[in-house]
């Protein structure tokens, strides 16, 4: 079965594999846009979009909702690119940029709320914490304290813990500005990553 390719996987891919999956991506965010509900878009519908056929699109996903966690983790990729975060080594981001970049793109992803059908919501949430663990794992890879089997443990922590965060905060649920969040969020990380 096609798993979500990482970023790491994405520079080993054939680039004709790549360029396949880009138009299979862009064909799916172009007919979200137009139809505005991901009910009505079907495996079919991107397919012919895409000019490519289904066995070339099963090549790449295993169904619609992976599709969906690929998009939706490329979004925040995108998100790290347009602050100039996103390198070939995540090791450069601080965990202060990465809290900033995860309120905003909060922020922005609810308006995405309006394009998805609500049952798509916790799918489209897994998929952004599988991202921001992936980023994690990389930032923590430096940190010459951390074993292989603490690094995940650790990675996984702070990805719920920043997301979830970051989610609440959002929605209004926890009252503080960003700034005043962020610093919050970011003293609790180094309380975990670099404990005293």
């Amino acid at each position: 079965m096609a798993g979500i390719a990482t970023r790491t996987d994405l520079h080993k891919l054939d680039p004709r594999v790549a360029r396949t999956r880009r138009l299979l991506l862009d064909s799916f965010s172009e007919l979200l846009a137009e139809h505005k509900s991901i009910r009505k878009i079907s495996i079919q519908r991107i397919t012919e979009h895409a000019g490519v056929n289904r066995v070339t699109f099963y090549a790449h996903f295993a169904d619609k909702y992976e599709l969906l966690s690929a998009w939706k983790r490329e979004l925040f990729r995108k998100a790290l690119t347009d602050k100039q975060l996103h390198t070939q080594n995540a090791r450069d981001i601080t965990f202060e940029q990465l809290i900033d970049t995860i309120l905003d793109f909060m922020v922005s992803y609810k308006r995405y709320f309006k394009l998805i059908n609500k049952e798509y919501e916790p799918l489209f949430e897994a998929a952004l914490q599988e991202e921001l663990v992936d980023i994690l794992l990389e930032m923590l890879k430096s940190k010459p304290s951390h074993t292989s089997t603490t690094t995940q443990t650790t990675a996984t922590f702070l990805s719920w813990a920043i997301f979830g965060t970051a989610n609440e905060w959002s929605t209004g649920r926890i009252q503080a500005s960003k700034d005043a969040i962020a610093t919050q969020m970011f003293q609790l990380v180094r309380l975990v990553v670099s404990p005293v």
